[in-house]
């Protein structure tokens, strides 16, 4: 990450986003590399940093981000979880789907941190301790998940061996 911006067109909100980024300020280079692979897998992203531009209203800007994104990724760690901001926007997102259904909520941890109680119940993703190019595989992997594929494996599993009598299961 690095460099000059680039200026580039992204949808209107007419249009909507593929995904929404929610995230602190603390955990900015998170949430760019996060947006970043997901733009680079061709979703389409809207994410603080790069699209509340000089000029812009805030509140208006993650109102947008918050109504016409199809997904919002909330990006765990402990300041995240302790944001007003941060838990006004999954929990709007949270409403929207309460039974998770359509899966418009899809929490990555970047930090080992318990998630609140209400975002306890969605199954989340950890990319914290990896490497990135193994990060970057469980990202994709917990999207296409979640935009309705399974995630049955590429290779026939292994045969469980024969259990032991009295072995518990």
């Amino acid at each position: 990450m690095g460099g000059a911006p680039v200026v580039s067109e992204q949808p209107s909100a007419g249009d909507g986003w593929d995904f929404f980024v929610s995230y602190t300020g603390v955990d900015r280079q998170w949430a760019e590399w996060i947006a970043w692979c997901l733009e680079d897998a061709h979703y389409s992203v809207y994410i603080q940093e790069w699209d509340f531009v000089p000029g812009s209203n805030w509140m208006n800007m993650m109102t947008r981000g918050i109504q016409h994104a199809r997904r919002t990724i909330p990006v765990l760690s402990h300041a995240y979880l302790g944001s007003v901001w941060g838990r006004a926007e999954w929990q709007a997102a949270l409403r929207r789907d309460p039974e998770g259904f359509k899966r418009q909520v899809i929490p990555l941890r970047v930090e080992d941190c318990p998630p609140p109680e209400l975002l306890a119940t969605v199954v989340s993703v950890d990319l914290f301790d990896l490497p990135e190019d193994e990060a970057a595989r469980r990202l994709l992997a917990a999207v296409d998940a979640a935009l309705g594929r399974r995630t049955k494996p590429t290779a026939k599993p292994v045969f469980p061996p024969a259990r032991a009598a009295g072995t518990p299961g």
